[in-house]
């Protein structure tokens, strides 16, 4: 939150410390500011118009998100939010199409800070290497180098940067993917993937959800089969 609010600070006062396009004309002649909670707004100021996020279907964002750039044009300075990363790269998308800088709070992807198409984005959560990374140096040191990753089809980028930092550091890493349907004990259900994790004698798992609700059925499979016992983490 604290990083959130330094770059709103720094986008309000057109400071090109870190991102130096807000140096550029474009940007200094536009009275657009972000409101702070310490902030009384000035009666002649323009403020940001709200786009809801659902977090879901990161094309409604998308959709939301243009309208205001087609209803509004030229009056679109800068882009922020977005706690989901599907629907981060929507919106820092439609903000490098028309030319303004786009922040996300809460979004991990390390797609949304790669050019030449991500140019003007950033984010202020580490990237998910990083985040990967610090799970494995903990596990190791627990003394848990058999590891196996559960995860959501949707999930491609969390297999990559597991999958480098487990290799880093030396974790024999096993993946288990799952698809739809959630509800049922199909083949490759969330349930089924569980079913081959207790099969696999691996004692370490990690989840990889794409929404908090698969959380559920994983639960619901890892309690079925007796997995959810003290000899797993």
């Amino acid at each position: 939150m604290a990083a959130a609010l330094m770059a709103i600070e720094d986008f309000n006062a057109r400071n090109g410390r870190i991102v130096s396009e807000l140096l550029d004309e474009e940007f200094t002649n536009c009275d657009v500011k972000f409101p702070l909670p310490w902030d009384t707004p000035r009666p002649n100021s323009t403020l940001v118009t709200k786009v809801k996020d659902d977090g879901d279907h990161q094309t409604n964002t998308a959709r939301a998100l243009l309208s205001v750039a087609i209803e509004s044009p030229g009056e679109l300075c800068a882009v922020a939010g977005s706690n989901d990363n599907l629907a981060a790269r929507e919106a820092s998308t439609i903000a490098a199409a028309v030319d303004v800088p786009y922040i996300s709070h809460a979004a991990y992807t390390t797609k949304i800070s790669r050019p030449p198409i991500y140019i003007l984005s950033a984010k202020a959560s580490a990237d998910e290497y990083h985040r990967a990374d610090a799970l494995m140096r903990y596990l190791v040191s627990m003394g848990r180098t058999h590891v196996t990753l559960v995860y959501s089809n949707a999930n491609d980028d969390i297999l990559k940067v597991t999958s480098k930092a487990a290799k880093d550091h030396q974790v024999d890493l096993r993946v288990e993917r799952y698809t739809p349907p959630f509800e049922s004990k199909a083949p490759n259900s969330p349930w089924d993937a569980m079913r081959r994790v207790k099969d696999s004698g691996f004692r370490t798992v990690i989840l990889a959800p794409r929404l908090s609700g698969d959380l559920e059925y994983l639960a619901q499979g890892a309690q079925d089969l007796g997995i959810n016992t003290d000899d797993y983490l």
